[in-house]
């Protein structure tokens, strides 16, 4: 009778372990415990497929069919007076770029990094001595050109992240070893070998191993192993089904855990962080970081913050806005942690977000994009929505997310919701120099008179503020001072909130104009952002300007001469097409009661743009 059985449970304990066939690939480490999320596969198999769906999950990978998100197909791609051609070559992807020096080269792509928004491509570069060795210690270096995965479209890096148009096609590099292994993989180890013998100005060599490419089971469960070797024991899984196991699953549950190791887990890669003391980052870039899931980051990494100090200089200043909010993705941890809502309350990532269920975009549980992630903690105020906002229930003005998680935040090519939760204060904001809640929204108004509107609506507790950090007078709209004389995370921010529909007014001939002018902007990102806008309004209430937009390329557009060509004729024709869909009689800054453009305003909101370049990769 208990042939079949026995056979059958014989048969399991000789099968092959899925973690140690893993183990065997390329870049893999089964160290401290890592099992390999092939590990979790037989016995979690809903969560296994339903963590397959995310983005996490294709973060790292090599390239194939199924995993190369971008058009190689031999047609050149043209930046900075040069091009690359990307292609394929039997089974290989390659790339044809500009060689650092002169002349050209061929580098072929051995890991793929994201699959969202953007991919990037990676050359694997053999230490000195081991180009035969396909898989041995190697360093991989970022190629210059990226696929945008939503405009379907090569891009270079300067035009994603935010940096000025610069000639040089590299001049942003980036090591997979010792910067996206930490955030875009599994138990990352760099393996950095030379760190304290290598010559000056020598490349660096890794040996580096992950214990799963991309962001896995691990990641946010811990390290697996005990736990898969626990549950070989059947009488151990029996018991846990019915309920009477009195042991641990030797796994972490983030949903589990106190509020601050719950952040911690999440925040390890969404917090960006330096080794706590930074004398430590040696062990970091030889072991990789000590940090595991279930503890607190904190006992491991200081987070970063705007004094942050690398080798005396605070290189990070520039990531925050005055006030220390983070202006940046990747510090949504530092956002959350100074949020009331954490501090004072039991807020954490999961109180939002969802790994096995929700939307995969933002790993958002069902409802979460609306006023019900608010509404879930601070029922008693949706029962009188307008005595809470002093705005119509159903506009924009009683949305939750937009007034206390407004869209202050810049991150590859796209402006993000604020994740320090707290109400809008634009006294603050004009002496910091951050975007304001409230102008974003009321896109023809200024500081002044929105200090003047919370201090009416919500008591004497909110100031009016008197000043503006960038010196522009303080009765300008801040929508239209912040795009054109703001620094460039400004513009970029108030790029994307020209574009809004739901903004007040509807339109405008100053959006249009602010928008225009910042076509010419020095930075790719930020005329990306207000080419986006400006073709949204186009779509709603032509001027005619559709095949303009339509040939202009704000990405490739890096000479200034020939985009003052683009944006000057329709600045010049702006009234003759404005007026049929304007009313003349409009309030406006930017244009004469004719509707002609006011370039001596434009010029004098431009020439007050801050010097300070801002060059941020990821």
């Amino acid at each position: 009778m208990l042939a079949g059985p026995l056979a059958v449970l014989g048969a399991l304990s000789v099968a092959e372990d899925p973690g140690a066939i893993g183990a065997r690939k390329p870049l893999v480490h089964r160290e401290d415990r890592f099992a390999g999320a092939a590990s979790c596969l037989p016995c979690h198999p809903d969560h296994h497929a339903s963590w397959q769906r995310t983005w996490h999950a294709t973060m790292t990978r090599r390239p194939g069919p199924a995993t190369v998100r971008g058009a190689f197909d031999g047609r050149p791609v043209r930046f900075f007076g040069d091009f690359a051609r990307p292609f394929v070559e039997g089974d290989r992807y390659c790339i044809d770029l500009p060689r650092r020096g002169g002349g050209r080269r061929m580098a072929e792509v051995a890991l793929v990094v994201g699959s969202h928004r953007y991919q990037q491509y990676f050359e694997r570069i053999p230490r000195p001595g081991r180009v035969g060795d396909g898989d041995g210690p190697a360093r991989f270096e970022r190629l210059p050109i990226l696929w945008h995965v939503e405009e379907r479209r090569w891009l270079h890096v300067d035009g994603i992240f935010l940096s000025p148009d610069h000639p040089d096609w590299h001049q942003q590099p980036a090591v997979w070893n010792e910067n996206c292994i930490f955030c875009h993989n599994t138990a990352p180890r760099p393996g950095m070998s030379n760190f304290a013998d290598r010559p000056q100005g020598a490349d660096k060599d890794f040996d580096s191993k992950v214990a799963d490419l991309g962001i896995a089971c691990e990641s946010c469960h811990g390290p697996g192993q005990r736990h898969v070797d626990a549950m070989r024991d059947p009488t151990v899984r029996y018991g846990l089904r019915v309920g009477g196991a009195d042991r641990t699953l030797h796994i972490v549950q983030p949903e589990k855990l106190d509020k601050e190791r719950a952040v911690s887990a999440c925040g390890q890669c969404h917090g960006q962080r330096v080794p706590r003391p930074v004398e430590r980052i040696r062990q970091f870039l030889e072991r990789g970081p000590t940090f595991r899931s279930g503890a607190r980051l904190e006992d491991h990494v200081e987070p970063v913050g705007p004094a942050t100090r690398i080798g005396g200089d605070a290189p990070f200043r520039l990531r925050f806005w005055g006030d220390g909010t983070p202006r940046l993705t990747a510090y949504e941890y530092q956002g959350t942690v100074s949020s009331p809502c954490y501090l004072r309350g039991s807020m954490t990532c999961g109180s939002c977000h969802a790994m096995h269920r929700g939307s995969i975009d933002a790993n958002l549980a069902d409802g979460m994009d609306g006023d019900r992630a608010c509404l879930q903690c601070h029922a008693s105020i949706a029962a009188d929505l307008r005595a809470h906002t002093r705005h119509d229930p159903a506009g924009s003005g009683s949305r939750c997310l937009a007034c206390h998680m407004p869209e202050i935040v810049y991150g590859v090519l796209g402006v993000h919701r604020s994740h320090r939760i707290e109400n809008p204060d634009p006294a603050r904001d004009a002496a910091t120099g951050r975007p304001d809640a409230c102008t974003l929204c009321h896109l023809d108004r200024s500081l002044g008179w929105a200090g003047g509107a919370m201090q009416r609506l919500f008591g004497s507790r909110y100031r009016v503020p008197t000043a503006r950090r960038d010196g522009v007078p303080i009765d300008r709209p801040d929508a239209l001072a912040s795009v054109l004389a703001g620094d460039a995370v400004q513009r970029a921010v108030y790029a994307h909130a020209l574009g809004r529909g739901d903004a007040a007014p509807a339109d405008g001939v100053d959006r249009r104009l602010a928008l225009l002018a910042s076509l010419g902007d020095a930075y790719a990102s930020v005329r990306t952002l207000a080419w986006r806008s400006l073709r949204r309004l186009e779509e709603r209430r032509p001027l005619g300007i559709g095949p303009q937009l339509a040939a202009f390329d704000p990405a490739a557009s890096t000479d200034p001469g020939a985009r003052r060509a683009v944006v000057a004729p329709l600045l010049r024709d702006f009234a003759a097409r404005a007026r049929a869909s304007f009313p003349a009689a409009a309030t406006r800054y930017l244009a004469a009661p004719d509707l002609q453009p006011d370039i001596e305003e434009l010029q004098r909101l431009l020439a007050r743009q801050s010097t300070q370049v801002i060059s941020i990769g990821e």
